[in-house]
């Protein structure tokens, strides 16, 4: 609330003038469904609800097993979650603002998903509440910290005629329906009585399917790239290279594209 308060004073409000026209109009969303961009990025925003659906839920399911009572699972929830948060602040102000601008948009937003396939090998063969921690520091970490800000940029290549409706689309309705089938689905598969660890649909298949699902938001953002690329060259006149690298900084984008943003 302090900060809120002075980031209020320092810059005061500016009058707006308010749009007599309705500002979510159908055409637009029409346009928005009718660009394969944003049927990818729905696509994208999908899959990554789904595999944070079952990180977590493999990680509560780990924590419930945990020796030792309520409170040594209250222990566990708390250091698990002081370390995302410590581990988010960490890299959201030393690492991703540098990594970003050396990598560039697209291969930033290959972070997490890489990051995931590379870990739930690792998680299937041990099969170990620990591992599942791990996953879940690294999801939840590189999530606020690193991708959350890479996705918002993932928005500037599709036309400001329609990007409000699209934004709408993908991080409003397509995010909550995938997250509310993947919990339909986990009620309707997974066995009431018991939960073996090396049967389907246990852990185990839950760790492939989050393998799978986290493969196949790996292939769709690579295949997201032309359109990004696309849009950097748009906004550098010819020469995405420069335009990439520096798309992290919304500052240039903005001075550059002015009232297309």
């Amino acid at each position: 609330m302090l900060a809120i308060a002075l980031a209020q004073r320092r810059f005061p409000p500016i009058d707006v003038k308010v749009p007599t026209e309705p500002v979510l109009v159908a055409p637009a969303f029409t346009a928005a469904v009718g660009q394969p961009y944003v049927r990818l990025l729905l696509s994208i925003s999908a899959l990554a609800a789904v595999c944070g659906l079952l990180i977590e839920f493999q990680f509560y399911l780990a924590a419930s097993a945990y020796a030792g009572g309520d409170a040594a699972r209250t222990v566990l929830f708390a250091n698990v979650y002081i370390g995302l948060n410590l581990a988010a602040l960490a890299l959201q102000v030393f690492v991703a603002p540098r990594l970003q601008a050396v990598i560039g948009l697209p291969r930033s937003l290959l972070v997490l998903p890489a990051a995931i396939v590379g870990l739930a090998p690792v998680a299937l063969g041990l099969a170990s509440g620990t591992m599942h921690a791990v996953l879940r520091l690294t999801e939840g970490g590189l999530k606020s910290s690193f991708h959350r800000s890479s996705w918002e940029q993932a928005y500037l290549p599709i036309g400001a005629g329609c990007r409000t409706e699209a934004r709408l689309l993908v991080d409003g309705v397509g995010t909550r329906l995938a997250e509310g089938i993947g919990a339909a689905l986990l009620y309707l598969a997974l066995p009431r009585a018991t939960l073996d660890p090396g049967s389907w649909p246990g852990t185990g298949g839950l760790t492939y399917a989050l393998l799978l699902a986290s493969v196949l938001w790996l292939v769709l953002t690579l295949r997201a790239r032309p359109y990004l690329e696309q849009g950097a060259t748009d906004v550098a006149h010819g020469d995405p290279a420069a335009a990439l690298a520096r798309m992290p900084d919304s500052c240039p984008i903005v001075a550059t594209l002015g009232p297309r943003v």
